[in-house]
């Protein structure tokens, strides 16, 4: 029982943790931001991406060795619908990932120093989509939590 409530306190803290960074990331990309800001971003963003792996592990134990047991939530359809909303945000956190890089590069070899408006504009949508998907996902796991869709 005390395992259980471990790996999902830390299922928890870690999801939590992954909700400041994309809001961080929200927060800082916006018109005008400057060569620091994008360096932050850049920063936050693999931050976000080492936390998402985490996310992932964590559930995963919860999966292996929490009290519900393999066979509750392979049986579940809300747990499905998750896992493929994590997938989804995962790939629309890539678009992002990308231009952070990118811009990151430009700026080590000198050739830009702010972000271009129209790029933030468009990464600030992927950024949206993600924190949209995010809350479907919270949105399924409430379901999973009482036992609907198995």
């Amino acid at each position: 029982m005390f395992v259980d409530f471990l790996l999902a306190a830390t299922h928890h803290l870690l999801v939590l943790l992954l909700v400041t960074l994309i809001a961080m990331e929200f927060a800082l990309v916006r018109t005008g931001m400057t060569e620091r800001q994008a360096r932050l971003v850049a920063k936050v963003d693999g931050y976000y991406g080492l936390v998402s792996v985490l996310v992932l592990i964590a559930g995963i134990c919860r999966v292996m060795f929490g009290a519900n047991g393999y066979e509750y939530y392979v049986a579940n359809t809300m747990f499905w619908l998750k896992m493929a909303s994590f997938v989804v945000m995962g790939l629309l956190s890539l678009p992002p990932t990308l231009a952070f890089l990118r811009w990151r590069r430009a700026m080590d070899r000198a050739e830009m120093t702010d972000p271009p408006a129209a790029e933030v504009v468009t990464v600030r949508r992927w950024l949206l989509a993600e924190v949209h998907v995010l809350a479907v996902i919270a949105v399924f796991a409430a379901a999973l939590g009482r036992g609907y869709g198995g």
